[in-house]
Order: structure tokens, then C-alpha cells, then sequence
């Protein structure tokens, strides 16, 4: 016995268009979960960005100072005890300003 032609157009109606929708609002959630995670990740990595510099600063300047705090380091090339004047030829960093006008530009400009 063969099928009707009707009948098989209609199980394929009711059986593979819901489907087809399932997987579509499916692959359309992973999507918009991709791009939500993409702007989480662009929102937490972009201050993390920001304090690199600080950090690398931060630790130049504790691996200078870190052999003069430890007399007893195995340097040989180090001085018995850290004396004033060692201390005084550490260079301060240089601050360089975040905000686009600097504070002598704003007195400048406060003075005309």
C-alpha cells in the first residue's frame, strides 16, 4: 500500500517545521550568548588594560629596591650596608597625567 502524497506533505509540516524552528531559536540563543560573553570579557579585560602599565612600573620598582632592602643578598657586586647616598640615586618614575589636561594648562588658561 502506498502512502498519500497529502499525508506524507503533512507529517512533513508538523514534524520538521517545529523542529527546524527549535534549532533556530537554539543556534540564535548561542549566538546571542557569544556576544554577551564577548562585551563582558571587552568590559573586564579594558581596565585590566588600563593598569598594565602601573603594574610593570609597580614591579621595575621592586626589583630595584628589593636587592638594597636585603643586605645580605649573595651579590657580590652589592655594598655591605645601604648607605644615604645608594638611596638618593634611585630616579623617581616619571608621572605622566591620564586626563587630557594637565594642571598647568587649566592655571594657564584660569590666569588670561
Amino acid at each position: 500500500m502506498e502512502a498519500d502524497p497529502l499525508f506524507e506533505g503533512l507529517v512533513t509540516m508538523v514534524l520538521l517545521v517545529p523542529m527546524a524552528m527549535v534549532l533556530l531559536i537554539f543556534a540564535s540563543t548561542l549566538l546571542l550568548a557569544a556576544v554577551l560573553l564577548a562585551m563582558l570579557l571587552a568590559l573586564v579585560a579594558t581596565p585590566l588594560a588600563m593598569l598594565l602599565p602601573l603594574t610593570i612600573a609597580t614591579l621595575r620598582l621592586t626589583a630595584t629596591l628589593l636587592p638594597l632592602a636585603a643586605p645580605d643578598a649573595p651579590d657580590p657586586g652589592a655594598p655591605d650596608r645601604v648607605s644615604v647616598e645608594l638611596l638618593w640615586k634611585i630616579e623617581p618614575l616619571e608621572l605622566v597625567p591620564v586626563w587630557p589636561f594637565s594642571p598647568a594648562s587649566s592655571s594657564a588658561k584660569s590666569e588670561e
